[in-house]
């Protein structure tokens, strides 16, 4: 049954282009319920207070969706901060992805759901003292709307407000807002009168309760030190009620030079924001900058994160003190990637923190060993996963804050082990198939509106669709996952013969992305047809689990000639390089085993020859772990994994910045990108040994294998898994495992399989 909705869809249209408009309900209770919930979705992102409380401490509500599709709505129990007599419920609405501002490569700014802010919410209360026919009249009163006989015996609470026309709206001192360029706030201009909200059309989409978990700040973080320049700010003109609409703060960046300036260093990159305390003069401008490098000058250095194009303004607040003391400063309606923050202007800063803020999701698991070089990039894995989860799944959280497939389901893997991501990739996957055409075709990105459809989609990124939903199917057990986006796989499918060329082979979309500058990567058409042909199997399998025989076998039957494809046109003569020679074992290319074998012997050289550094792009870079190890080469790999020079994973951790590059060099990329975090699962998959066995999921069965090695001398595990906890540690040669009931597993130790039962310890 449809959700009744008592309120509307408001909007504030004479509200400044990018003025975050406010708006306000005043409503009178002669006693305060013993229960109330506020229903509440402010598009892009709202902030809500009731009597001049926060109602939530949740950032950058509701979640972001393809609006035209679905739209969420977030319930808050408010009993807490109701009171007898006048109340007031407040609620301001920013930008965020609603109505993106900023032009850049991705197009948001022409998004077909964009339009001004709006607001819709409801303040329901348990009804006590009323008769049903009190009752409906008020909701009808308040609402403007009549409740049909046939839904009043339905209904069981009283709507204390709900946005329509009777609320008021202004515009606010929140002057600029745009989710990646930041905001302006004028502390000291005077506040706009009121008038009344009008109804606006609404965005499209169908409403449902928010499901995804809030974003919440996790940690603040003191500054480790601070760089100081600049000479005395002449006195601006600058003053209250300055027009920011027209003002060139929206255009410029102006990093401020001869003007006093404070770089504060908080030691690793994180998502979130600053909070700062100060004494400022009335009418001078203070702006905050943020970024993960500095220039020679100490300075800020934004250039690489103002790419897809080069846009004049990013990541930079700017605010106007009233001048009445102390005041504090935090940046609604934005978040931001960085790792130091500079402070430009003339005023006294007594306090500057960080907080470090992402959708909230428990532990699941980890993994710790006796070698700090693991432990630092299972650090590095941890920082990047988390300071990329804000509603979706992004890239990076500065330059893009995108919703990249491949960047999604390359991280999958190490993310289900060690955090609880089942909403998140609800969530994430509503959103691919919301960004779905009718062809089957999807974009690169989701959500999106007109990005993404033409350029890097392709089976390397697509296979989110299908690889996302199978993950989670292996490790839950729950076959929810694959009935769901079963209809969206299936229209895929049928896209697929529309990307080939006459000889099967797939070239559309991106290769083996983004190697070391100078290395050489597989052609585009093997790993691109290769992703292709594991969809198909990916395909096979979920159909058959699902019942759906004549499928199962259609799509077994197109991998197998997918497969006979790539050994005809890539797997007779594998060019020697580490990226087609991993790519050839792991798309098996070979037709015999001793072909593969001899593969591989020379993918463990060639290795050797190149000092143990990969290089290669991010889908490569693990096949060469992973066919290494499946073909006894383990050690090689470890000492690939392990290396502490460039190109290489501990070389990043050993810069400092506490996450993983998007480029193996630095260079000119992001310094916080996850998509090359699935190293973590393989270590999980050899260290610990743990492989699940998607023949019985759930954890019905585990599959332990694990590669001993000197180098480490022991290893730890612990994971909460659907069916309880598990603990492994491997000390020298010995291997204890402890498993919940219900769990059985099969452990491969000196050469032979053993058998064992959850409540055992091996």
């Amino acid at each position: 049954m449809d959700k009744k909705w008592y309120g509307k869809w408001i909007e504030c249209p004479w509200c400044g282009e990018n003025t975050a408009p406010e708006f306000r309900r005043e409503f009178v209770l002669e006693h305060v319920p013993g229960h109330a919930v506020l229903e509440i979705s402010g598009l892009g992102f709202y902030t809500a207070q009731l009597n001049g409380k926060r109602v939530t401490e949740a950032l950058l509500q509701p979640a972001f969706t393809n609006y035209t599709r679905r739209v969420c709505y977030n319930r808050y129990p408010v009993s807490g901060l109701l009171q007898e007599g006048t109340n007031v419920l407040e609620v301001t609405v920013g930008n965020g992805w609603f109505h993106e501002p900023g032009a850049d490569s991705f197009d948001f700014e022409h998004a077909v759901w964009k339009m001004r802010p709006m607001l819709l919410c409801q303040l329901l209360a348990d009804q006590e003292g009323s008769t049903g026919q009190e009752m409906f009249a008020e909701q009808e009163a308040l609402s403007g709307q009549h409740v049909p006989e046939e839904q009043q015996v339905l209904a069981e609470q009283q709507v204390l407000a709900a946005s329509g026309t009777d609320w008021q709206c202004r515009g606010s001192r929140w002057k600029f807002n745009s989710l990646r360029l930041g905001v302006s706030y004028d502390a000291a201009c005077p506040e706009e009168p009121y008038d009344k909200a009008v109804i606006a059309k609404g965005p499209g989409g169908c409403l449902e309760e928010q499901s995804i978990p809030p974003i919440m700040v996790e940690e603040t973080l003191q500054p480790k030190s601070e760089i100081r320049g600049g000479s005395e700010l002449e006195k601006s003109e600058i003053q209250g009620g300055y027009d920011w609409e027209n003002s060139k703060i929206q255009v410029e960046d102006n990093s401020g030079k001869g003007e006093r300036w404070c770089v504060y260093d908080f030691g690793k990159s994180i998502a979130g924001d600053a909070k700062i305390t100060f004494r400022g003069e009335r009418g001078r401008k203070i702006k905050i900058r943020y970024g993960e490098r500095l220039d020679r000058e100490g300075r800020i250095d934004q250039q690489f994160i103002k790419r897809h194009p080069e846009i004049p303004r990013i990541q930079m607040d700017a605010y106007i003190p009233a001048g009445t003391g102390t005041e504090v400063f935090e940046s609604d309606f934005t978040y931001k990637g960085f790792r130091y923050v500079e402070v430009i202007g003339d005023c006294q800063v007594e306090k500057v923190t960080a907080r470090s803020f992402h959708t909230q999701v428990k532990k699941r698991g980890a993994l710790v060993c006796s070698d700090e070089r693991v432990n630092q990039i299972m650090d590095l894995v941890q920082s990047s996963t988390l300071s990329n989860l804000h509603h979706t799944i992004t890239d990076c959280p500065h330059r893009e804050k995108n919703g990249w497939l491949g960047d999604a389901h390359m991280s999958c893997g190490q993310s289900v082990m060690q955090f609880e991501m089942e909403k998140v990739y609800e969530h994430y996957l509503n959103s691919i198939a919301d960004s779905q055409w009718p062809s089957g075709q999807l974009p690169c990105i989701a959500p999106t509106s007109v990005y993404g459809y033409n350029f890097q989609s392709g089976p390397t990124w697509d296979g989110a669709l299908f690889r996302i939903p199978w993950t989670m199917y292996v490790y839950t057990g729950d076959k929810v996952w694959l009935e769901r986006w079963y209809p969206q796989m299936k229209r895929y499918m049928e896209y697929l013969p529309w990307i080939r060329d006459h000889r099967g082979v797939c070239e559309s979309g991106l290769g083996d992305f983004l190697p070391m500058e100078g290395v050489p990567v597989c052609p585009d058409g093997l790993m691109l047809t290769g992703h292709l042909g594991e969809i198909q199997e990916i395909m096979s399998r979920i159909s058959g689990i699902l019942g759906e025989g004549g499928d199962a076998e259609r799509f077994k039957v197109q991998a197998e000639e997918t497969r006979d494809i790539l050994r005809r046109e890539y797997g007779k003569n594998p060019e020697r390089n580490l990226s087609y020679l991993a790519s050839a074992l792991h798309f098996d290319l070979a037709d015999t085993e001793e072909k593969a074998k001899t593969w591989a012997a020379d993918l463990a050289l060639l290795l050797k020859e190149h000092d143990f550094r990969i290089g290669t792009g991010i889908f490569s870079s693990l096949y060469i772990l992973e066919e290494l190890t499946r073909y006894g080469y383990f050690e090689e790999a470890l000492e690939a994994a392990l290396q502490p020079e460039c190109p290489g994973w501990v070389y990043m951790a050993n810069q400092g910045n506490g996450t993983l590059w998007e480029r193996w060099e630095g260079g000119k990329g992001s310094l916080n990108h996850h998509m090359r975090s699935g190293i973590a699962e393989w270590f999980y998959r050899t260290l610990a040994g743990i492989c699940l066995d998607w023949r019985k999921p759930g954890f019905q069965h585990l599959i332990l294998k694990p590669c001993f090695t000197e180098k480490i001398a022991w290893v730890k595990v612990w994971l909460n898994s659907p069916r309880g906890r598990i603990e492994i540690c491997r000390e020298g040669s010995q291997y204890r495992v402890r498993l919940p009931e219900g769990v059985q597993a099969s452990v491969y130790m000196k050469g032979e399989w053993l058998e064992m039962k959850g409540g055992t310890l091996g």
